[in-house]
């Protein structure tokens, strides 16, 4: 609901937030324009329509999916609800995050997942990711404590739809809201 950002989401969700003359999810979804992206799966809450107006109005040619989440559960639920369109490799991007990367590597992914990070000096507003050997073996969701080497999570993460399936089950069966769930090393970048 981005509370963050009263008073400007009192009437405007924030992937819509304008930041550098554009919207944050415009920023997102023209940087996708490299990608063969066969369907765009929105899930959706508070103020939900009008990012199905956005994407409609600035994004004609987009083939567009839009699920809504009717109650927060956590990110795990709300890839949970998408899950009758999804059979092949996934991209999940959150829509309040801008980053630039090179998303053509993801051609050339040889595990089951992959999570984008960068290094920050204070990561107790972020996911943290434990690295060793380029591989996550520990996730820390907005940590209280120091970390040593502090590598948050960029909200995007790529998977083989179905090696990701149980962890998202597990994450819903025992109702943990975190934004990820590292059940095998995954690869980063």
């Amino acid at each position: 609901m981005g509370t963050r950002l009263r008073p400007q989401t009192y009437s405007k969700p924030k992937p819509l937030i304008q930041v550098a003359g554009k919207p944050i999810l415009g920023h997102i979804l023209d940087s996708l324009a490299v990608l063969n992206i066969e369907e765009t799966i929105f899930i959706v809450g508070y103020l939900g329509e009008q990012i199905q107006t956005y994407v409609s109005e600035h994004y004609p040619h987009m083939r567009a999916r839009y699920v809504e989440q009717p109650e927060m559960k956590g990110q795990a639920h709300a890839i949970n609800l998408a899950r009758d369109y999804i059979d092949q490799p996934v991209l999940i991007i959150f829509g309040d995050t801008i980053w630039e990367t090179d998303f053509t590597r993801l051609a050339r992914v040889k595990s089951d997942g992959l999570i984008y990070v960068k290094e920050v000096k204070d990561p107790r507003r972020f996911g943290v990711a434990t690295l060793k050997d380029g591989f996550v073996t520990k996730f820390v969701e907005k940590p209280t404590t120091p970390v040593p080497i502090s590598r948050s999570s960029a909200c995007t993460y790529f998977y083989n739809w179905q090696a990701i399936l149980h962890s998202i089950d597990q994450l819903i069966a025992r109702n943990i809201q975190l934004k990820a769930n590292i059940s095998s090393p995954t690869r980063c970048n």
